[in-house]
Order: structure tokens, then C-alpha cells, then sequence
């Protein structure tokens, strides 16, 4: 289980209309009205509720999965659901980085549910997601993964992931993705590479790697 009592406590507390449901091994369920009241800068306020499921496996092996249960939402790609019902919150890059090393129900909650609901209101009445959204498929995954790591090309996004889902011991011996012509080691790069293999375990990191190439997860050095 990655929360503590104390952590369901507060989301509880600061979302009142969800329930946690009979725990399912190690996974832990909440439903029910989620309220928010959101304003972005330069943007109106929205005051809005809609039913969810959050799913919340042993984090940071798995992201938490949000579904929408009430309705509201159409289960179509165009509305950023995934075939198998559960909200598009984002890449998972995105969600580990606004999420971090460990799981704060309430800061996922307001950083990563909150803000798509927000633009999903909006859209309603609007027609657009107005705080932006990716390209459906990978063409929006890599777009989000250069700005990520700071590169120019998908070719630099992948030789990162690979980085990435390489032992550390011997990453540093790697080209470096920013294209300088030096080894990752020698590169200030190392840096940025560094700060992200902290916010997701080395399996993480490969099944991301291995679904970018669009192939079957294998071994890595």
C-alpha cells in the first residue's frame, strides 16, 4: 500500500463527497462526488463536480488510474479516455514529475485530476481544452518527452528513455541524448537524467522505453 492512513485521512478531508472502498489486495479504491473549485491565471473559475473511481495500486511501480463513472465524460479518445475508461491525465513522464518520489493523494488530486476536469467544464460549454492538450498516440508523447529532457528530436527522446532504463553504473558510457558528441558522463545532461530516474523505478523506465519503440518489453543492460 503506498498511503499511509494519515494521507487518506486528508484527501478525505480535503474532498468530502469520496469514500474509500473494501481494500482489493494491495490496491486501494476511493469513490464518489468529487467537488472542486479551480481558477487558472488570466482564466475564470470553475466550480464543478464529477463521480470518480481513483484507483491506487503500490505507487511509484504504478501510476493511479481515475475514472469517471458519472457519465459525464464520453469514453472516447477525443476526450482524452483511454479504451479502457480511465482518464488521460497526462504523459506518464508528466504525472511522475508533478507526483514526485512518493504519493501525496491530495497533491495528485489537485496537480493532475483537478486541472483536467477544469479544461473538460470548460470544454463543455467552450469546445476546446483551454489549458492546451497533446496529440493523440506518440506523436504527443514525444512532443511532451522533448520538452521533458529538453531536446530537439525524437531520436534524442528515445536515446534518453534508453538511458534511462540502463543500470546507472552504466549509463554514464552512453552517447549523450542532448547531441553534444560526448559521453552522458562528461555532459552537464547527466544532471537532468539524474533528477528524473528519481521520480520512477528502472522498470518504469523500460516499459515507457519499450512502448515508444513499439515493441514487447525486454531485458535491458
Amino acid at each position: 500500500m503506498s498511503l499511509s492512513t494519515d494521507d487518506m485521512e486528508a484527501f478525505i478531508q480535503a474532498y468530502p463527497g469520496m469514500a474509500v472502498l473494501p481494500a482489493m489486495g494491495n490496491e486501494l479504491v476511493f469513490e464518489g462526488r468529487f467537488e472542486f473549485i479551480a481558477a487558472y491565471p488570466g482564466a475564470p473559475e470553475v466550480t464543478d463536480a464529477y463521480e470518480l473511481r481513483i484507483e491506487v495500486p503500490d505507487y511509484p511501480e504504478q501510476l493511479p488510474r481515475v475514472f469517471e463513472i458519472g457519465g459525464r465524460i464520453p469514453r472516447d479518445i477525443d476526450e482524452h479516455v483511454f479504451d479502457t475508461g480511465h482518464l488521460c491525465l497526462g504523459s506518464e513522464l508528466r504525472l511522475r514529475l508533478k507526483i514526485g518520489a512518493k504519493l501525496n493523494l491530495v497533491h495528485f488530486a489537485d496537480q493532475c485530476i483537478v486541472p483536467y476536469l477544469y479544461s473538460t467544464s470548460r470544454r463543455q460549454t467552450e469546445g476546446r481544452f483551454v489549458l492546451g492538450e497533446l496529440a493523440h498516440g506518440n506523436q504527443g508523447l514525444f512532443d511532451d518527452y522533448q520538452d521533458i529532457f529538453g531536446v530537439t528530436n525524437q531520436a534524442e527522446v528515445l536515446a534518453a528513455l534508453r538511458i534511462l532504463a540502463t543500470k546507472p553504473s552504466s549509463a554514464g558510457r552512453h552517447p549523450c541524448p542532448c547531441g553534444c558528441g560526448k559521453r552522458l558522463a562528461q555532459c552537464q545532461f547527466r544532471d537532468r537524467i539524474d533528477q528524473i530516474r528519481k521520480i520512477a523505478p528502472r522498470s518504469s523506465f523500460k516499459r515507457i522505453d519499450a512502448a515508444m519503440r513499439g515493441r514487447p518489453l525486454g531485458k535491458n543492460p
